[in-house]
């Protein structure tokens, strides 16, 4: 990519990036150039951390490498696949005893993507996501309670479940997200029909067929865009599918669901993205509509995805700020106006919305109020920032906001 989209570090941090994904080492001339404390920050903000250590060389011989810090990449790169194996194997387990009552299953997202990488423990995930039929949710239910998971969150189309040994499981019963897609041609429908086999561990379930894995991730992206943002490692995961599954995909039949949905220009958007940081080839179909595209909405989602950290939430002002960038009224959208209203809402959040901190007001609607007060006030004496830092705080959540509402808006989201 051109170099005015990317600082050095950032630089350094996609080609590493590029060479782990495609099981390659990079060039040991150009490591001692490095700065390694910045690639690791980085790296640990996207979650990567096991990725970017895979493409160094073996040597470690290299002048100007910090020792320690390639100590700290190595250590977290091995807890890593550790984790990363106890998490399979548990989701294995679950995946079995849905078997045993038979429950059909579709695997999604890192639990499907995992296996284009060149080591797939390395393709790290915080949590497991599952679809199942709206029919089976009941059941759905029973087993996991039965199995030590608790319930959690609940969005419109997905329940959490936790157990404190393990990670989150996430059961969607849909993909279509009504609060920001309407999809009334009833895309869905036949991804059951076209659905693979896979196996998770010696446990069969299916996965989305190429063209509806493709589909999925992009749609996944373009709502975690709007709500806060995503990380790079989701675009890795889009490059690895491409390059390794691109020939099987129906790219018309993609480009026209990409239509219907509304999001084909910021999938154009995406696939030129993919292209300048990993050189990962457009399929023509593609390649017609990014004529529409400035270069700059492209630079300018560069920056937003590696500048904020998986799902946008690198740090406290970013949090905010992609809370506050996506304006679902429309009204007053990228004024400074705009901005403080959504900084009101998220001062004065609905009840709905509220930590678990406040959940005496959702149980009790009438105790709202004093939740607001409670918050302002926990957020007021927080000693950790003066002032001044409270000041600078709120600056950078308004100049955030504003940009990211702008790219949003850019891209037809």
């Amino acid at each position: 990519m051109e170099k005015k989209s990317m600082d050095n570090v950032q630089a350094q941090f996609v080609e590493l990036l590029s060479c782990a994904i495609r099981g390659k080492k990079v060039d040991e001339r150009a490591l001692g150039k490095y700065d390694w404390k910045e690639l690791l920050e980085y790296a640990d903000v996207h979650h990567v951390i096991g990725l970017v250590y895979s493409a160094l060389p073996k040597s470690r011989e290299f002048t100007g490498a910090d020792e320690r810090l390639l100590e700290q990449f190595k250590k977290e790169t091995a807890l890593t696949i550790v984790g990363q194996i106890q998490h399979i194997r548990q989701v294995a387990y679950v995946l079995g005893k849905f078997k045993e009552v038979n429950i059909p299953v579709i695997l999604l997202k890192g639990l499907v993507v995992r296996g284009l990488y060149p080591l797939p423990e390395l393709r790290t995930m915080c949590d497991a996501d599952i679809l199942v039929k709206e029919s089976d949710l009941g059941k759905v239910d029973e087993l996991m309670k039965n199995i030590g998971y608790a319930e959690g969150e609940k969005s419109p189309v997905h329940v959490s479940y936790f157990n404190k040994d393990y990670n989150r499981i996430e059961v969607h019963w849909t993909i279509e997200d009504r609060r920001f897609f309407n999809d009334e041609y009833g895309l869905e429908e036949d991804m059951w029909q076209r659905a693979e086999k896979t196996k998770i561990g010696e446990i069969e379930a299916l996965s989305f067929a190429p063209e509806d894995l493709a589909l999925h991730l992009c749609i996944h992206m373009a709502v975690h865009i709007i709500t806060g943002g995503f990380g790079i490692r989701q675009l890795c995961d889009l490059v690895l599918l491409v390059e390794k599954k691109g020939y099987s995909i129906n790219w018309q039949s993609f480009c026209e669901k990409m239509e219907k949905w509304g999001i084909e220009k910021f999938v154009s958007a995406l696939f030129m993205l993919c292209n300048q940081l990993f050189h990962m080839p457009i399929p023509d179909e593609i390649e017609k509509n990014t004529s529409r595209i400035d270069m700059d909405i492209v630079d300018n989602l560069a920056e937003d995805i590696i500048s904020g950290g998986v799902y946008g939430k690198k740090d406290l002002p970013y949090i905010f700020a992609n809370e506050m960038a996506y304006d679902h009224e429309g009204r007053h959208a990228g004024s400074t106006t705009g901005v403080m209203m959504r900084l009101l809402k998220l001062l004065f959040p609905p009840w709905d919305r509220l930590s678990d901190q406040y959940a005496y007001a959702r149980k009790y609607k009438i105790l709202l109020p004093v939740a607001w007060l409670h918050h302002i006030i926990s957020g007021i004496r927080r000693r950790e920032y003066g002032w001044n830092e409270k000041i600078r705080f709120l600056k950078s959540i308004i100049f955030i906001s504003r940009k990211r509402h702008k790219l949003l808006k850019r891209l037809e989201l």
